[in-house]
């Protein structure tokens, strides 16, 4: 451009007032070759203005009118690169694809800037277990609320670790204390499509290798078992049909489990079931309630002696929730047909050799998994929240008992069952989030699952940073009475030395923290 102002000046110089003056040969030729570098840069700048123009284009074309496209992927040179080899520049079906691809989305906030829970308690990773598709659903309305309906494809990544130090004072011998690793996992949910969403948690064992089965020999570091936790497949879209069905490996929705401790309350001890369903629910929500109803199928681990390797377990749950201003209600129950399948019953957490003990119907002793006659539990459960106040049960139980060849109780059928209470008080500490509860918990008739009779516990809870917790816990467990009897699959679960356990009582303090993302 400064040529151009200079070829003026000259040429008002040159020719002032329509009168000519005579210039040089080497002047003229100056001029033109500076006319020349000025038309080149016209073309230039008129090129990258044109350029820009389609760009703009291209990103304001409204999403929806964007159809995805499958991108063949280029078939791998053997050759050395040549001039060949190098991509011209973007054309603008380039350009588009880039755009396309766009759409696929991962979510490396998982929280979206939402304003939810300081622990954490909102983000993917620390959903509840029990009725995780139709939570994940309802996750899935949030993101979908907050990118815009257009945004179809996409995934949340979160996760969550955390440890523990803790002293316990068991039943019979000395203090026991450590420091370890108790929680590592990452969970995704992929939105695929309006209609589609995949979930999946990756958990970590912290078992140590001689308490696996067969033992191993090694620092429990050589085990830290990586496992899928859950993975399944979710059709529906709660905006636009309350109805949606669900297949793959889950938490059945029998039992809430809800609780404020740093250990799992007793109901979840016994009955947390793990399977790969079918499952139908419905789900209907205002502003005030919310019905959520489940029915699911599966293959049991445990069966009749005469049934065949079939679909032969089923379950249902209801929930009902309540949202004031003020306070906040759920009530909800549960069946399923067989409560033997329950993680609880197929390992009791005593590792046995050569089927001396009863380690739960998981192990191939006798009958094993074949059961005399299937126990089907019910269950019932509720919380409320009243202000800074909040409490939940849960009562669960078998509707049956159990054949005395299966499970036993002072040589009678066993009919486990298991109560939960708890209460809180929601405060501030340092100006952080905070919350004290207390609980108890007891279960009848279940001995021979290694549980005890009854539980009392208190935890204070914290969140110095956001998205973490800081909890110290005491718990105090108090065994069947000494001359209790139990038993399973004709299996005593005590040895002799082993029955000092019965009639006492043990005493847990542990300090736990975690953080999720």
């Amino acid at each position: 451009m400064k040529s151009f102002f200079s070829s003026l000046i000259v040429l008002f110089i040159v020719i002032p007032n329509g009168y000519s003056l005579n210039v040089d040969e080497a002047t003229i030729h100056a001029l033109i070759n500076e006319t020349k570098a000025l038309r080149q840069e016209t073309k230039d700048l008129r090129d990258e203005v044109t350029q820009l123009k389609r760009q703009l284009a291209v990103k304001s074309t409204p999403r929806k009118t964007i159809k995805p496209r499958v991108v063949p992927q280029p078939k791998p040179k053997t050759h050395s690169a040549s001039k060949a080899d190098i991509s011209p520049a973007p054309s603008n079906t380039d350009v588009q694809r880039l755009t396309d691809a766009s759409r696929f989305s991962i979510l490396i906030d998982p929280d979206l800037g939402i304003p939810g829970a300081y622990n954490g308690s909102a983000l993917l990773t620390n959903l509840a277990q029990a009725n995780g598709d139709l939570l994940a659903l309802q996750y899935r309305q949030t993101i979908e609320n907050v990118l815009s309906k257009t945004q179809q494809y996409y995934l949340v990544l979160s996760g969550s670790v955390g440890g523990q130090a803790y002293v316990i004072k068991p039943y019979v011998d000395s203090r026991i204390s450590d420091i370890d690793l108790t929680i590592a996992n990452i969970t995704a949910m992929a939105g695929i499509g309006r209609w589609v969403t995949g979930f999946l948690s990756i958990d970590y064992d912290n078992l140590s290798p001689g308490s696996l089965n067969p033992p191993q020999i090694g620092p429990r570091y050589a085990n830290s078992r990586i496992y899928l936790d859950q993975g399944y497949v979710t059709i529906g879209n709660l905006n636009q049909a309350p109805l949606y069905g669900s297949i793959g490996q889950m938490y059945l929705p029998f039992g809430q489990y809800n609780g404020f401790m740093i250990n799992s309350p007793l109901t979840a001890s016994l009955f947390t079931t793990v399977e790969r369903p079918v499952l139908l629910g419905y789900s209907h929500s205002t502003d005030i309630t919310e019905l959520d109803i489940e029915v699911y199928g599966y293959q049991g681990e445990t069966a009749s002696p005469f049934a065949s390797s079939n679909v032969n377990e089923w379950g249902a749950s209801a929930d009902y929730f309540i949202n004031k201003s003020n306070w906040n209600s759920n009530i909800g129950i549960g069946y399923i047909s067989n409560i033997a399948d329950a993680e609880g019953i197929q390992l009791n957490g005593q590792f046995t050799r050569a089927c001396s003990l009863f380690g739960g119907f998981a192990y191939p002793c006798n009958a094993a998994e074949t059961l005399v006659h299937k126990v089907p539990g019910f269950d019932i459960h509720g919380n409320l929240t009243v202000g800074p106040f909040s409490f939940i049960t849960e009562y669960i139980t078998g509707v049956r008992a159990f054949s005395p060849i299966d499970l036993s109780f002072n040589r009678k059928g066993a009919k486990p069952r298991a109560f939960d209470i708890e209460g809180g008080y929601e405060f501030r500490f340092l100006r952080k989030p905070s919350n004290i509860a207390f609980g108890y918990g007891f279960t009848q008739q279940a001995l021979g699952l290694l549980l005890p009779a009854k539980s009392y516990s208190i935890t204070l809870t914290t969140s110095l940073w956001r998205n973490t917790t800081q909890s110290l816990g005491y718990q105090h467990d108090i065994n069947y009475g000494f001359y209790t009897e139990a038993g399973g699959q004709q299996l005593p679960v005590y040895r002799t030395i082993d029955r000092d356990n019965l009639g006492r009582s043990s005493d847990s303090i542990i300090f736990a923290l975690t953080a999720s993302f």
